[in-house]
């Protein structure tokens, strides 16, 4: 299954995680691997 990303939502993204980095160092990289991770999921079961 592919994927696809709105660019708008992309954006936002990344937006969130710097955000959560200037309340806590690290805390941002943790969202965007949360993010992923979830991402990675619908890929494999997208049911």
């Amino acid at each position: 299954m592919i994927l696809v990303i709105d660019p708008e939502a992309e954006i936002e993204t990344l937006k969130a995680s710097q955000w959560y980095e200037r309340e806590r160092r690290g805390l941002g990289v943790e969202f965007l691997a949360a993010v992923d991770a979830a991402l990675q999921k619908l890929q494999r079961s997208p049911e």
